[in-house]
């Protein structure tokens, strides 16, 4: 009975431990799970937090951009602001004002300017947001150069009035992909009581697929008149002058002095000489003018690799320079109706015209006048301005289109008793422009020699064209009946 008792008692001990043992684990797992989770919680807020702190960032960054920017933003405002500022002290046509006081304006507003060109956002102004309205200064932009990622454009700021000690500054400004600002001051022109300076040309020119610039000064004083050339090598963000050849034994008449210093170039035809000047391609002509104001001598410049090349060329003063052999050489314009169709003007082409004393070819509205030629012609000379020019062809043709950079050009007549012969333009010693149907053609002066070789040459062509050619009544015929091929208006 006993042990009986014992056992029991042993029996209810073990499930007493058993029960609690269960407890004991289902407690312990409990706990290991809240332990789990807990980490977990953990890293979630950690994450949490972190990307809290990241938003923050982001956005403080952002609000700290927006604050720079328009910090920028502000300080170029305001720079802008300043620049007009002076500037329209001078807009009071009523004052007078000594060239001191404006020179000195000019060179703090030049200050100002080169801070607000410095600025990202003055790229996308145009000149009226930067200069407003001044009737003492002017700022110019050119158009803009794409190489690459790079763009690079010219800007000219100056007195627009000429004042003893002003200046004119000449500037190129570069810019990247990030709209980072360089720039670069390329030239300075200084103004005094007895010398006139002004840019009459820069551009880009690309040679064998590099950039160079060309910039060229004309200088008027009371001792000389003469010319300045500057070149530079574009290489990204540099510009690199161009070094000075040393070859210069053909020039004869021409004053040629080299600034190895400076690196350029001045070019005069002796003491006080008057000039025109003429720019074809990667060349410029320069023109000396005898006291009636004809050509009576040349120098083209042509720029090349790091350096210039010259070529005198003499016009004999006994001769007209519009005498010799021309060649018809290429369209340059015409007006907005015209007598010549596709097929006239390739046969117009290539052709050779002929003045002398004795002789002139004839060229008018239809091509039968290059059949012609005026006996003893008698050739008259008048002087267009460019405003006459440009006003008697209603703007439909400028001297831009045929490659006229003055504001005058001389007219040549030169017709027989009967009213036939050829208008011309002089451009230069050695091209000229031809006009006849609305068109204007490009002369190139040629040997006698050469002339004959161009006559043997399209002989045989111009043969052929004839044969197929219709006369002009012809075709205004056979355009009438095809409901107006060939459009032809009269004013």
């Amino acid at each position: 009975m006993y042990r009986l008792r014992s056992k029991k008692a042993s029996l209810q001990l073990c499930l007493l431990m058993l029960f609690i043992l269960s407890i004991c684990t289902s407690c312990n797992n409990k706990t290991i799970e809240e332990s789990v989770n807990d980490k977990e919680r953990n890293t979630i807020n950690k994450e949490i937090n972190t990307t809290k702190k990241e938003k923050n960032s982001n956005e403080n960054d952002k609000k700290n951009n927006q604050s720079i920017e328009q910090v920028e933003h502000e300080h170029f405002a305001s720079k802008v602001s300043s620049f007009k500022s002076k500037i329209s002290v001078f807009n009071d046509s009523s004052k007078k004002f000594m060239a001191k006081d404006v020179n000195e304006i000019n060179r703090q507003c030049n200050d100002i300017l080169e801070d607000i060109l410095q600025n990202k956002q003055s790229i996308v102004c145009t000149t009226e947001d930067i200069i407003g309205e001044s009737n003492e200064f002017y700022l110019k932009f050119s158009d803009t150069l794409n190489i690459g990622s790079n763009h690079y454009r010219f800007v000219e700021f100056g007195n627009s009035m000429i004042r003893d000690g002003s200046l004119i500054y000449l500037y190129v400004q570069i810019w990247d992909e990030n709209n980072a600002v360089t720039l670069h001051n390329l030239d300075t022109i200084i103004q005094t009581a007895s010398g006139v300076g002004e840019f009459i040309f820069y551009d880009f020119i690309e040679i064998d697929g590099e950039y160079y610039t060309n910039i060229v000064t004309s200088i008027e004083g009371a001792d000389s008149n003469y010319f300045r050339l500057t070149g530079y090598k574009v290489d990204n963000m540099k510009f690199e002058k161009f070094a000075v050849d040393n070859n210069l034994k053909d020039i004869v008449n021409w004053q040629v002095n080299k600034h190895d210093d400076e690196k350029m170039y001045s070019i005069g035809y002796g003491y006080n000489r008057k000039y025109s000047y003429d720019f074809k391609d990667k060349s410029i002509i320069i023109n000396a003018l005898d006291e009636e104001g004809k050509i009576f001598s040349s120098l083209e410049v042509e720029i090349s690799k790091k350096y210039y090349n010259f070529e005198e060329s003499n016009v004999n003063k006994n001769e007209e320079i519009y005498l010799g052999d021309w060649r018809i050489k290429k369209v340059l314009a015409s007006g907005r109706g015209t007598t010549y169709s596709s097929d006239d003007i390739n046969y117009i082409l290539n052709k050779v015209l002929y003045f002398s004393k004795e002789e002139a070819s004839c060229f008018g509205d239809d091509i039968i006048y290059l059949d012609m030629v005026a006996k003893n012609p008698v050739y008259s000379k008048s002087v267009i301005s460019k405003e006459d020019f440009e006003s008697g062809w209603r703007h439909y043709v400028l001297f831009e289109d045929l490659g006229i950079q003055r504001d005058s050009i001389t007219e040549i007549n030169a017709s027989d008793s009967k009213g036939n012969g050829s208008i011309l333009y002089i451009k230069d010693s050695n091209t000229m422009i031809l006009y006849g149907g609305g068109v204007f053609f490009e002369l190139e002066r040629i040997e006698r020699l050469e002339s004959q070789v161009s006559e043997n040459k399209f002989a045989e062509e111009d043969i052929n064209k004839q044969d197929k050619h219709i006369s002009k009544n012809e075709l205004k015929e056979e355009a009438e009946s095809a409901d107006g091929l060939m459009k032809m208006e009269v004013f």
